[in-house]
């Protein structure tokens, strides 16, 4: 994918869909050869790799955003078909991402641990060196296979360091100094010290970045979508976008996908983004709990692993202790949470990074068999929230699709289990010394082929 999302040819040159997208067959581009031997990368290579994300042992992180594939027939050295179990209109987006990357056969059969200590893949940069904690250097490739716009041979760069920083301090002192080029990640309250300096390039993003509150919708008080809705009118979305990330992103809609996406559509806020207090008052005295709310179980949270959320968690404590509910709240460990908390607590929050195509987003986090669903729809809502989201995997009409998406974020934000306070926009900088260097908006890779240091 570019920086924009689209998607684009690289090592397949073309795809067509057949009976409405449940077949694709991808033609590869001849002579692209793995970095570590000069073989070729062929049809043998994209299904080994695919068939090794698949095997049931796997526990590849990216299995459950590419797509429900059946098989891969291989047609010959060029050609591959994914067979899959039911159509996807969506799939060469999901196939683009960050964990479809293709690896040679011979290795995945033979050797698989080796792809720990060296590279095997077949992009414009080799491995040079690994130092643990330290940092990380590539070396330019010969005879890449992409040209920039002025038929140049890429990438412009010969050698790319990728250096660790023990501390976000240092890695913005390391770039005012000169003796860093790009910083990757800007945390907002470093953004404008670095967009004041004449120096620095500050890159603001329109980004998809959240840190929802998770309600479970089976779990009493928030089997009731009168407190679910009195927790959404009581919120301050405005507040917490201001001081949670200084204003740099948009407010949230109670819905995972933001405007970063290209298929989002701008379904309104009935409940914000700023607090309705008598409302939410209103609908917790309907409830039962006129007298105040205080719940049993504290409001979990994962601060160690992104500081947002941590602060997210006390604002929300502050903000709905003004419509008289009150809880706690325990940070734990990211290894506490996936053992004892996610789908277990009936009330706790994380962070989720941005998902570039809409129907993998919406399927981890909201189908009945999403691999990270914790309940997020009610019981009441699942079969209808799960038809109108595999209606917008199988069409391959864009407007259809748009239109089946804007469907699932209204059940979402209107009966759903979630509080999404705002989109964090992608923050990332470089010296004025670098060009061409364009990020996108999920923080999705590096993209540095093109990028040069004047």
């Amino acid at each position: 994918m570019d920086h924009e999302l689209n998607v684009q040819p690289d090592l397949a040159t073309d795809w067509e869909p057949e009976n409405d997208g449940e077949n694709w067959t991808f033609e590869l581009r001849e002579g692209v050869t793995f970095n570590h031997n000069d073989s070729e990368v062929v049809a043998d290579d994209v299904k080994a790799t695919f068939e090794t994300i698949y095997d049931p042992d796997s526990e590849y992180p990216g299995k459950g955003d590419m797509g429900d594939i059946d098989d891969i027939e291989v047609v010959d050295d060029h050609t591959v078909v994914f067979n899959l179990s039911s159509p996807d209109g969506a799939l060469p987006g999901k196939l683009a991402g960050e964990f479809g990357r293709i690896m040679p056969k011979e290795t995945l059969e033979n050797d698989i641990d080796a792809m720990h200590n060296d590279t095997y893949g077949s992009g414009p940069f080799e491995l040079e060196e690994i130092e643990e904690g330290s940092h990380i250097t590539v070396t330019a490739v010969d005879d890449f296979y992409f040209e920039d716009e002025e038929g140049n041979p890429l990438p412009h760069a010969d050698r790319v360091t990728l250096q660790i920083y023990p501390e976000t301090s240092t890695e913005v002192n390391a770039l005012e100094t000169g003796s860093s080029h790009i910083m990757d990640t800007v945390p907002s309250n470093q953004f404008d010290r670095l967009d004041d300096n004449s120096d620095i390039d500050a890159i603001e993003v329109e980004g998809g970045w959240i840190f929802p509150v998770v309600m479970r919708t089976v779990e009493e008080p928030f089997d009731d979508n009168r407190v679910r809705d009195a927790f959404k009118f009581a919120y301050d979305k405005e507040e917490m976008l201001e001081i949670v990330v200084d204003g740099l992103g948009a407010p949230g809609q109670d819905n995972l996908l933001g405007p970063a996406h290209q298929h989002w559509t701008d379904i309104g806020d009935p409940y914000g983004p700023g607090a309705q207090p008598e409302r939410a008052e209103e609908l917790l005295e309907e409830a039962g709990y006129g007298d105040g709310l205080e719940l049993d179980d504290p409001l979990y949270a994962t601060a160690q692993r992104t500081p947002e959320t941590g602060e997210t968690a006390v604002l929300l404590q502050e903000q709905m202790s003004r419509v008289g509910v009150e809880f706690e709240i325990e940070e734990v460990s990211w290894d506490r949470f996936l053992s004892e908390v996610a789908g277990t607590a009936p009330f706790y929050m994380n962070s989720y990074g941005m998902r570039p195509v809409e129907e993998t987003m919406f399927g981890l986090l909201a189908h009945s068999d999403g691999a990270w669903n914790r309940e997020h729809i009610p019981p009441e809502y699942e079969d209808e929230f799960d038809q109108t989201l595999e209606n917008a995997i199988a069409t391959p009409d864009s407007e259809e699709r748009e239109a089946y998406l804007e469907e699932c974020s209204r059940i979402m934000q209107q009966q759903g289990g979630l509080l999404v306070p705002f989109y964090a926009s992608r923050l990332t900088a470089a010296s004025t010394e670098i060009e061409n260097y364009e990020p996108d908006p999920g923080g999705l890779g590096l993209h540095i082929q093109e990028v040069n240091h004047n």
